[in-house]
C-alpha cells in the first residue's frame, strides 16, 4: 500500500487486555501485518496494554518491530485510560485518533475510510455500525448471545447495531474515530467509567459544540462473550455505566433503555404476588415467551441455523443480558445518589 502524502497524520490506538486469541486475527483485519500498513498516509498504532496475564505481550513482541507497532503500559486498565493515554503520547503530528477495540475484526481499509471521513465531514467523531459476528471457529452458546444481541429486544433498535442504517449526523454510535484536538479539549474520555465511556463523551461533544458524523462503512464485527457468566458481567456493568452516564449529565432515560428495568420490577412483583394470586405467573411467562419470538424471529432473519434450542438459549440470552443490566443500572443509581448525598 503506497503511501498517500495528502493524508494527514493518523494514531491508531488498540486497547487490550488478555487478548491472545484475538490479537493477531484483529491485526490482519486491519491490514497491518505481512509487510502491509493500515492506512496509506503516515500514521502510527498503539497498543495500550492494560495488564495482560496471558501470551497477549509475547505475540505482540514477535509482531510488534516488524509491523511498526508501539505497545505501551496502561496503568488504568480499562479501555477509556487506554485510549487516553495513546492520545498524550500520539505523534506531535497527528490529526486524528481511531479506536479499535480488540474484541472485534475490520474490514480491509477501516482507518483509511474512518479518516476520509473526519476529514470530508469537519466532524469531531466519527462514529460505525458495530454488528454481532462471531469468530469462524466460534462454538456453542456465543451463537446464542449473537441472537439475542442482534435482536431488536437485544439492541432496543439502536441504530449503530443496524446494518442498514445510511450516513447521517447522529447522537452517538460505536466510537472509530476523533479529531485529536477536540478530543483533547474536552478532557478525552472520563476514566471514571469501566463503560459507557462513549455515550459519556458524546454528551460532552454535543455540548461542546461538535458534531458526530455515522459512517456506514466502516463496519466492525463483534464477537461477542462466549459463556453466561461473562454476558452477565458484561451487561451488569453496561447498567452501572449508563445510570452513571444518565446522573452526571442529568439526562432522562430512552424508553428501549428502561424496558430490562420494568422487565425486571414487573417479574419480581408478579412472582412474589403470585404467592397470593397465581395468574399473576402470567407476566413473566408472557415476557419469556416474547424473548423467545424475538429470537426465532431474528436467527431465521439473520440465516443462523438452529443446531439444537438454539432459540431457547437465545431467549435465555435475552433475558440475562436484560436482568443483569437492570441490576446494574439500579446499582449504579443508587450510587449516584448516595455520592451525591455524601
Amino acid at each position: 500500500m503506497a503511501e498517500d502524502t495528502a493524508l494527514p497524520f493518523v494514531t491508531v490506538v488498540i486497547p487490550v487486555l488478555d487478548e491472545e486469541r484475538f490479537i493477531v486475527t484483529l491485526l490482519e483485519s486491519l491490514g497491518c501485518l505481512g509487510g502491509n500498513k493500515c492506512f496509506p498516509g503516515p500514521h502510527e498504532v498503539i497498543v495500550a496494554d492494560g495488564g495482560s496475564t496471558d501470551r497477549t505481550l509475547d505475540i505482540l513482541a514477535e509482531i510488534s518491530l516488524d509491523a511498526g507497532i508501539r505497545v505501551i503500559d496502561n496503568p488504568g486498565r480499562i479501555q477509556s485510560a487506554g485510549v487516553n493515554l495513546a492520545a498524550s503520547q500520539a505523534n506531535p503530528a497527528s490529526k486524528y485518533l481511531i479506536r479499535v477495540d480488540a474484541h472485534a475484526l475490520y474490514d480491509t481499509g477501516f482507518v483509511e475510510r474512518v479518516a476520509k471521513s473526519l476529514m470530508e465531514t469537519g466532524a469531531a467523531s466519527v462514529v460505525v455500525p458495530l454488528i454481532t459476528r462471531p469468530r469462524d471457529d466460534a462454538e456453542g452458546f456465543v451463537w446464542a448471545v449473537t441472537v439475542a444481541q442482534r435482536s431488536v429486544l437485544g439492541n432496543g433498535g439502536s441504530a449503530h447495531r443496524m446494518e442498514s442504517t445510511p450516513a447521517k449526523w447522529v447522537d452517538h454510535g460505536h466510537h472509530a474515530g476523533f479529531d485529536l484536538a477536540f478530543f483533547r479539549s474536552i478532557g478525552g474520555y472520563d476514566e471514571s467509567f469501566a463503560t459507557n465511556e462513549d455515550a459519556e463523551y458524546d454528551v460532552r461533544v454535543a455540548a461542546a459544540g461538535g458534531r458526530i458524523w455515522f459512517e456506514p462503512t466502516g463496519k466492525v464485527w463483534y464477537s461477542p462473550r462466549e459463556s453466561a457468566s461473562a454476558l452477565v458481567r458484561q451487561y451488569y456493568r453496561y447498567g452501572v455505566g449508563r445510570a452513571s452516564t444518565l446522573f452526571k449529565h442529568r439526562l432522562v432515560p430512552k424508553p428501549r433503555q428502561m424496558f430490562p428495568v420494568a422487565a425486571l420490577g414487573a417479574n419480581l412483583a408478579s412472582l412474589i404476588g403470585a404467592n397470593f394470586w397465581s395468574p399473576l405467573l402470567l407476566l413473566p411467562a408472557l415476557y419469556i415467551g416474547a424473548c423467545l419470538a424475538g429470537a426465532i424471529r431474528e436467527r431465521k432473519a439473520s440465516g443462523i441455523v438452529d443446531y439444537g434450542f438454539l432459540d431457547v438459549k437465545a431467549a435465555c440470552a435475552l433475558v440475562l443480558m436484560h436482568m443483569s443490566w437492570a441490576v446494574g443500572f439500579l446499582f449504579g443509581s443508587w450510587n449516584a445518589v448516595r455520592q451525591r448525598k455524601a
